[in-house]
């Protein structure tokens, strides 16, 4: 059994072999090939080795690029046209300035090796540095490197003046001028306020000021262009400010402190201001202004309804508010404002203008312009009660209101004439009368009669265009007599008699004179005389009636 297996396995052994020796043989053939079946091999053409040129050049390569980090340079060139600007030593010429496109435009810098000609009669003669004039047509020429930029750059080997340089009366050389600033400052500014020279054009030219040396003197300086960029060589002028700078809400509010208006930039200018900064003010302190008054809508600043605004410059002045004066009655007219200041807002907030509680507002001016003038006098005999007083009352009509004016009427002599006066818009409707009150009162509009009050006369309305006096006269008991009025304004009247006592009359019967005064008091006058005294006894009649049918009972 032993035997028989051993047996297969030799014949597989062999079989295995005889596999590996016939795949042997072939790949022995393919990487030893007989050399009696090789073809033979065509000989390589020969080639003789070629001499090198001789020469002392160095062998050409292409020029690899570099990154561009410095302008590229060249020597020579020249450009013909106008000068457009200098600039210190730097002379900048221009094939055609209004060409957008990009004409020839070279920058020369102008050296003591420099050659600067004029051309005159076909020939070039000598001319100098201060000859050169913006607008000025010339032939200039580089000498050495330039700068191939826009504009070119470099030294300038010469300067032709093609055409006449003028009278010499023109901007001398150099493209700006040098502003000067210097603002005094008195007291304490806050402390977040700061100062500048400002020009508001052209984007804004600001010159910060600084107090250096702490003398409270502000100063500082900018420079700006004397030509229009572009136009002709002519000087050009520019708005010129002082300003108070302090950070708002949204923005900086900015305060002008001085407008030196349009001014021609020919040369290096100096401006000057000064601005005082007081103590706090007294809140109590009466503030008077005068302006436009105006009803606020959208600000920066939160409070007051209205607004006191500089008929001139357009500035706020004050912002304001009121719990007496009606503001919007007087809304786009000039007015004269009486009032304090509302504390807490002394300097304002925000930015914002302070805030006045208006206790009183003067009357505008008229469509004439201006005011005149109405004087009372008012002759009292006897002795009047000791709380009596007496008013001049004026009622204005402007059109869309009626405004109430008084003035108390004083006697500073004892002389027994109490005199006032009360201006008015001129050309205005105006009724005027003069009234007897008990004590005072307050009113939006100032002092007023207190109540009870009569009115001794009235002197009807009238439009007036030049001053005038309105006279009356009223008597108390104790002196005999009744009052008569006097004329006023070309009109004449009589004033209400006082007849009768402080405390309620005299008890000793009726006169007809004191019925007709007191009836004229009353009642407006009309010029008839007789139709007051058949009045007066009608009345008369009547009451001796009733005391008569009194009495019969």
């Amino acid at each position: 059994m032993k035997k028989s297996s051993i047996r297969k396995k030799l014949i597989l052994m062999a079989a295995m072999l005889a596999l590996v020796l016939a795949a042997a043989v072939p790949a022995l053939a393919q990487t030893d090939p007989d050399p009696r079946t090789e073809k033979p091999k065509e000989p390589e053409p020969k080639t003789e080795p070629q001499p090198e040129p001789k020469t002392d050049e160095e062998p050409k390569t292409e020029p690899q690029p570099e990154p561009k980090t410095q302008p590229r340079t060249g020597f020579g060139g020249s450009v013909r046209g106008s000068i457009t600007d200098i600039s210190g030593a730097v002379v900048l010429v221009e094939e055609d300035p209004t060409d957008e496109s990009g004409s020839p435009k070279g920058a020369f810098t102008v050296t003591g090796e420099t050659d600067i000609l004029r051309q005159q009669d076909g020939e070039q003669v000598p001319a100098t540095f201060e000859d050169l004039r913006l607008g000025q047509l010339v032939e200039a020429e580089y000498s050495g490197p330039v700068a191939e930029s826009y504009p070119s750059q470099g030294t300038a080997g010469s300067i032709v003046l093609l055409g006449p340089s003028g009278d010499g009366t023109g901007p001398a050389p150099g493209s700006k001028a040098t502003l000067s600033f210097e603002l005094t400052v008195e007291g304490e500014p806050p402390a977040d306020a700061s100062f500048l020279g400002f020009i508001p054009a052209e984007g804004g030219f600001r010159a910060p000021l600084a107090d250096s040396d702490g003398d409270g003197v502000y100063t500082g300086s900018v420079e700006v262009p004397k030509f229009a960029p572009g136009g002709p060589p002519e000087p050009v002028s520019l708005p010129i400010q002082i300003v108070q700078t302090q950070p708002g809400t949204y923005q900086p509010q900015d305060t002008v402190l001085k407008d030196f208006g349009e001014v021609l930039i020919d040369e290096d200018k100096s401006f000057s201001a000064s601005v005082s900064f007081d103590e706090e003010p007294d809140p109590n302190e009466e503030v008077v202004a005068t302006g436009v008054l105006e009803e606020l809508e959208s600000t920066s600043f939160q409070y007051g309804t209205h607004a006191l605004i500089d008929e001139d410059t357009e500035e706020l002045i004050y912002a304001l508010t009121s719990e007496s004066v009606p503001l919007e009655v007087y809304a786009g007219k000039l007015v004269t404002i009486h009032g304090t200041l509302v504390p807490g807002y002394e300097d304002g907030i925000d930015g914002g203008p302070p805030l006045v509680e208006v206790a009183r507002v003067d009357a505008p001016p008229g469509p004439g312009g201006g005011s005149i003038t109405l004087d009372f006098e008012l002759t009292v005999e006897g002795e009047p009660p000791a709380d009596a007083t007496f008013f001049g009352m004026v009622g204005i009509d402007l059109e869309d209101i009626w405004l109430d004016e008084s003035v108390q009427l004083a006697d500073p002599d004892g002389d027994g004439v109490y005199t006032g006066s009360i201006d008015v818009p001129t050309g205005r409707p105006v009724t005027v009368w003069i009234t007897q009150g008990t004590g005072t009162r307050e009113g939006h509009n100032g002092t007023l009669p207190g109540q009870p009050f009569t009115v001794l006369k009235h002197f009807g309305t009238k439009t007036f265009y030049e001053d005038a006096t309105f006279e009356a006269s009223v008597s108390f008991p104790g002196n005999g007599g009744s009052g008569n009025g006097g004329s006023g304004n070309g009109g004449s009247g009589n004033g209400g008699s006082g007849g009768g006592s402080p405390g309620g009359g005299s008890g000793n019967g009726v006169s007809l004179g004191s019925i007709t005064g007191g009836v004229r008091g009353l009642l407006p006058n009309t010029g008839g005389s007789m139709a007051l005294t058949i009045l007066g006894a009608g009345v008369l009649l009547v009451s001796s009636g009733l005391l008569i049918r009194r009495l019969a009972r």
